[in-house]
């Protein structure tokens, strides 16, 4: 079973393979979102800029609405991302 850990959350699980840990939506950087499946470097700036010109996310579901948003990045984004 795979279970995402929050970014807040301690290291102690570090080592283990089962546990990735979860990127916030409003405090990434390009380079972050990069990191997970299915996001490339366009796909970061997309993200990117609509949160600097429409302000915090308010939710993941947001992301559906980013022009060029594939419906691949939404899932990844689903699963390896929070907003707070």
């Amino acid at each position: 079973m795979f279970i995402p850990a929050e970014s807040s959350e301690t290291d102690e699980n570090a080592d283990s393979p089962n546990v990735v840990e979860r990127v916030n939506l409003n405090a990434a950087e390009a380079e972050d979102l990069i990191g997970l499946m299915f996001i490339d470097e366009e796909q970061a700036e997309l993200i990117i800029s609509y949160r600097e010109k429409n302000g915090r996310f308010e939710s993941i579901e947001e992301t559906a609405q980013i022009e060029g948003i594939l419906p691949v990045t939404y899932k990844t984004l689903e699963e390896f991302t929070y907003v707070d």
